[in-house]
């Protein structure tokens, strides 16, 4: 009997990731399932099921939990091969999760490499971090389509209106960012590379500023000109490993008296002309290799973070609304004194 020599084919995950993996899936899922019905389509109808403990404490909490053992499972795999479509999906929910859920996901990478050592991260490839980023920039867009078709309508009148103004107020937002990122774009790389005691500190701001975004009081006030150059520095501050973006510039318009639906309107569309300007910038550069065995694995995690994207963004809008952050609050603040404790005493 011939004997076959081909190559075994490898993982990039042991059999015990995946069993854990599809167990912070289920529990992700879960936490969605309980979050959806008892509401209302007429606004004037008041349902009281809607602020029950099933949907406010129980749902957001599973959500949490799912999202910290899929970050466990894909960090702490020391293998680095070719990416299957398993693997793609399961990165492009976490992907998708954690581009609009405030838990900081470059501090969670920073904590993982110096917990399992920068070999245990998956390297994926520059073109999987492009198509990644591409998906949860239109998942905002879907979000946001009527706001978005609104606001082009609007430009296109070419008058000092409001749709106008809000365009302006983005770019002016973008300004910070863009400036700190291409003149100390070193500098800012040596704040990378497992430096968990930095990571800590920056979770327990991160903590500290959705706890008061959380105890301010409502309004009906939009972002001002002066509103959106502040939120723009606090998504430049959020540069930083441990502070997240989504969750700074949200808590920083509510601190600046900015009605909560809209600091998550602004928050979300500020976002997505710099991720795009990312995008372009990576196809752009030619570092950039593509095969054509890659179109599956691309495409699986492609609709793998669209999808999860779009349930984060409209979640995340949600507990804006309701004054809910505080359980991200109680998350980023024990992942932080954890990260502390472990740089001080190990």
């Amino acid at each position: 009997m011939k004997k076959d020599n081909s190559p075994k084919k490898e993982f990039l995950f042991g059999k015990r990731n995946y069993a854990i993996m599809l167990i912070g899936i289920a529990v992700i899922a879960l936490g969605f399932i309980l979050m959806a019905g008892g509401g209302s389509d007429d606004p004037n109808v008041f349902n009281p099921e809607i602020y029950g403990w099933r949907r406010i404490r129980l749902a957001p909490t599973l959500v949490i939990i799912g999202l910290g053992i899929e970050i466990y499972a894909i960090f702490a795999n020391p293998k680095k091969v070719s990416m299957n479509i398993l693997e793609a999906i399961i990165l492009g929910i976490i992907q998708g999760l954690t581009e609009f859920l405030p838990v900081s996901s470059s501090g969670h990478l920073e904590l993982a490499k110096a917990l399992f050592g920068d070999t245990s991260v998956p390297q994926e490839s520059l073109m999987f971090t492009v198509v990644l980023h591409a998906a949860t920039a239109l998942s905002t867009i879907v979000v946001f389509r009527k706001e978005i078709a609104e606001i082009l309508r609007g430009l296109l009148q070419f008058q000092w209106n409001e749709e106008m103004q809000f365009s302006l107020k983005i770019i002016l937002s973008m300004i910070p960012a863009v400036v700190i990122g291409l003149a100390f774009e070193k500098e800012l790389e040596n704040f990378f590379g497992g430096k968990v005691l930095l990571v800590g500190c920056m979770l327990l701001v991160t903590a500290a500023l959705l706890l008061l975004a959380d105890k301010a009081k409502n309004t009906n006030k939009s972002v001002s000109f002066k509103n959106a150059l502040i939120i723009g520095i606090s998504q430049a501050i959020a540069m930083l490993p441990g502070i997240s973006r989504s969750g700074a510039t949200i808590s920083t318009s509510v601190l600046l008296g900015v009605d909560r639906t809209k600091a998550a309107r602004f928050s979300f569309l500020m976002v997505v002309p710099l991720i795009l300007g990312k995008v372009a910038k990576d196809m752009l550069s030619g570092d950039i290799n593509f095969q054509s065995s890659e179109i599956v694995p691309l495409s699986a995690g492609f609709f793998a973070a669209f999808i999860s994207g779009l349930l984060a963004c409209t979640w995340m809008i949600s507990l804006v609304k309701k004054s809910k952050l505080s359980y991200f609050s109680v998350y980023c603040a024990i992942v932080g004194l954890i990260a502390i404790g472990y740089s001080l005493f190990f």
